[in-house]
C-alpha cells in the first residue's frame, strides 16, 4: 500500500510517498515507473518481524509500482488499483495529481538556471511572451528566456558532449584488439567524435558485465597498455573515449565474491554483497543478484567500502585518460551515490561526463549525473515502426532540466535491443528516418556500430554480429545520410541547444528546432503517401521547398 504524505515544490511539483508491506523476506524494494522496474534504488525498511516501509519523493504524475522481494519475486501487497503493464505484467496504480490552482491559481513557474529559461505549466491560460510546448498530461507548457534565474540544479554537463555524436563498439565484434581498433578509427571519424566502449574489464565473459577486475583490462585486447595506447591515439585524432562502468554487480568470480564464499561472515566483504545467512553460495543462490543471474552478485551500496572502491575505479580510469563514464544499470543504484560518483569523477577531471542507463523515467536521476540513455526517444521510434505511434513519453521530456536533457543519448537501438533494421524487416527507410530524429530531437545522437552500414540483428545475442568491413557490402545510402545529419548539427546550435516540441498527426511526426531560425523535421509513418506542408530549404537534398509528398518512412529536414 501507498500513501501521499505531503506535497512540496522546488522547481517542480513532488509527492513524498510512504510505502508499507508486510513480507517475509530477508529484503524489499519498491520497483516502478519511477526505478525502471528494478530493485535498488528504492529499499524499504524492517520495522517489525514482517512489516517494511519506505519514503520517497516522486514527481507529479501517473506511475505504476510493486514490490519485489531478495531482488527475485515481485509482490503487489494488499493494492487494490492495479493494472497490466507490458513487459512488467500486474502492477498497482499511483496517481499522484496535485491541484495546480490549490499551488497558484492557474499556473505554476517552474525554472532551468543552466539554459537560462522559465517553464510555465497552466490549464486554461496563455501566458503573453512564452513559446508554446505542447501539451504534456493534460497540462499545457510554456517557455521563455529568463536572465537572472535562480534555483534548479547545480550540475551542467561538459559542453564537448553537447557538440558531439557518440558511436559504440561492442568491443568483440568490432576488433581484435586495442591496435586494430585505432587502425579503424578513421572510419569512426567519419560518423563521430566520440567512442563508447562495451566493457573491456577482465570478465570470463565475452560480452564483459561480469568484472572481476575493475583495473585490469582484458590481456586480449592488450590490457592496459592497449586502452591507453589507443586512448592517446583517440585524442590525437580529435574522438573521446567513454568506457562502461559495470558497477550494479560483479562477477561470481570476482575474488571479493569468492572470498564471502569460502570465509562466510569472516571475511570483511561480507558486507559488500546482500546476503541471506553467514556465508555465500552459489549452489544455494541465497544472495542478490542482476536480473536473478546468480553469477552476477549485486553490490551493497550500503557499504561504504562499495561505494569508495567505485569511486575511486572511476577516478583511476579518467586521471589515465577517459573522458567519461557510461554507468551500467544506474537504475540500480541509489541516485544519491551516482552524485558522490560524479563530483569525484569531475573533481579528478573537470571535464569528464557521466551519464546513466536508464529504461524508465529519467528523473529521479536528475542533479545526480550528467545525462541518462534516453529510452523515451528509442521506444517512440520503434513503436511507430510497429505502427503504434505516440508521442506522450517524449513530450514528457519537456519536463527535465535543459542541461540534462540535452546531455542524454538519443538512439534507435543498442546491444541489448533488435535493430532497428531487423524490427524493419530489413527495410532501411524506417531506419534512416529513425536516424532522422534521433539527431533532431534534444540530446546527444549515439550510433551503434554497424547501424550506419546496414548491419542487422535480432534480440541479443543476434544484434551483436561481427561488424562489416566490405565497403562492397555497405548501404551507402544510409551511411551518406548519417554525414549529412552530422554536418546539419554542426551549423544549426538550434539542433544542439534549443527549444523544441513535438506534434503527431495521421502517422506525420513534425519535430521543431527553435532560435535564430527554425529547424522542422517531417516525417512520415502513415503507411501511406502524404502531402505536407513545410517551407523552407531541405537540408539534406538542399532545394527550397513549401509542400512534399512523403512516402511511407520519407522525411524532409527543413531549415527557414
Amino acid at each position: 500500500m501507498h500513501r501521499v504524505i505531503k506535497w512540496e515544490r522546488s522547481d517542480d511539483i513532488y509527492a513524498t510517498v510512504e510505502f508499507r508491506v508486510k513480507a517475509k523476506a530477508s529484503s524489499v524494494y519498491v520497483i516502478g515507473s519511477f526505478t525502471s522496474w528494478h530493485p535498488g534504488t528504492a529499499p524499504l525498511s524492517r520495522i517489525g518481524e514482517d512489516e517494511w516501509v519506505g519514503e520517497f519523493r516522486i514527481r507529479e504524475g501517473n506511475h505504476y509500482y510493486a514490490f519485489m522481494l531478495n531482488a527475485r519475486d515481485k509482490f503487489l501487497g494488499d493494492c487494490s488499483d492495479t493494472v497490466k503493464i507490458d513487459t512488467f505484467g500486474d502492477a498497482c496504480r499511483l496517481q499522484l495529481i496535485s491541484d495546480v490552482e490549490a499551488f497558484s491559481g492557474s499556473s505554476w513557474r517552474f525554472r532551468d538556471p543552466g539554459a537560462g529559461l522559465e517553464r510555465v505549466r497552466t490549464r486554461s491560460m496563455e501566458p503573453e511572451g512564452y513559446l508554446d510546448l505542447g501539451e504534456v498530461d493534460g497540462l499545457r507548457w510554456w517557455e521563455r528566456e529568463s536572465s537572472g534565474v535562480e534555483g534548479g540544479c547545480d550540475l551542467e554537463p561538459p559542453q564537448w558532449v553537447l557538440d558531439s555524436i557518440i558511436y559504440q563498439v561492442f568491443p568483440s565484434s568490432f576488433m581484435r584488439d586495442f591496435k586494430d581498433l585505432g587502425d579503424k578509427l578513421s572510419h569512426v571519424a567519419d560518423v563521430a567524435d566520440a567512442v563508447y566502449l562495451n566493457p573491456v574489464w577482465e570478465s570470463p565473459s565475452y560480452h564483459g558485465y561480469d568484472v572481476t577486475n575493475y583495473f585490469k583490462v582484458k590481456e586480449e585486447y592488450g590490457g592496459n597498455a592497449g586502452l591507453l595506447e589507443f586512448m592517446d591515439r583517440a585524442h590525437s585524432m580529435g574522438i573521446r573515449v567513454i568506457l562502461d562502468g559495470v558497477f550494479n554487480h560483479v562477477s561470481s568470480m570476482h575474488p571479493l565474491f569468492q572470498d564471502v564464499v569460502e570465509r562466510g561472515v569472516k571475511s570483511p566483504f561480507h558486507d559488500w554483497f546482500i546476503i541471506n545467512g553467514d556465508r555465500a553460495d552459489p549452489s544455494q543462490f541465497n544472495y542478490e543478484a542482476f536480473l536473478s543471474v546468480r553469477k552476477m552478485p549485486r553490490l551493497n551500496y550500503g557499504n561504504e567500502g562499495v561505494r569508495r572502491l567505485v569511486k575511486d575505479v572511476g577516478e583511476y580510469w579518467v586521471r589515465a585518460g577517459a573522458d567519461g563514464w557510461r554507468l551500467d544499470v544506474a537504475h540500480g543504484v541509489p541516485p544519491s551515490f551516482w552524485r558522490e560518483f560524479t563530483e569525484a569523477i569531475t573533481s579528478a577531471r573537470r571535464d569528464a561526463y557521466v551519464l546513466g542507463e536508464v529504461w524508465g523515467e529519467p528523473d529521479p536521476w536528475v542533479c545526480s549525473m550528467h545525462g541518462v540513455t534516453d529510452f523515451a526517444v528509442y521506444r517512440f521510434i520503434n513503436n511507430a515502426v510497429r505502427g503504434s505511434i505516440n508521442e506522450r513519453e517524449v513530450r514528457r521530456l519537456q519536463l527535465l532540466p535543459r542541461g540534462f536533457l540535452y546531455a542524454s543519448w538519443n538512439f534507435i537501438d543498442n546491444h541489448d535491443t533488435p535493430r532497428l533494421l531487423t524490427v524493419a524487416q530489413g527495410n532501411p527507410k524506417p531506419v534512416r528516418l529513425g536516424l532522422a530524429l534521433v539527431f533532431t530531437l534534444p540530446g546527444v545522437p549515439m550510433i551503434y556500430y554497424g547501424d550506419e552500414v546496414g548491419l542487422p540483428g535480432g534480440p541479443d545475442p543476434d544484434n551483436r554480429r561481427q561488424m562489416i568491413w566490405d565497403p562492397g557490402e555497405w548501404d551507402l545510402e544510409t551511411l551518406s545520410l548519417i554525414k549529412r545529419l552530422r554536418e546539419a548539427r554542426r551549423e544549426l546550435p538550434e539542433l544542439r541547444r534549443r527549444a523544441w516540441s513535438i506534434e503527431v498527426a495521421s502517422g506525420v511526426v513534425r519535430v521543431k528546432r527553435w532560435g535564430r531560425r527554425l529547424v522542422e523535421l517531417v516525417g512520415n509513418f502513415s503507411g501511406r503517401q502524404m502531402a505536407v506542408d513545410a517551407v523552407g530549404t531541405d537540408l539534406i537534398t538542399g532545394g527550397d521547398i513549401s509542400k512534399i509528398e512523403l512516402e511511407p518512412y520519407g522525411f524532409a529536414l527543413v531549415v527557414s
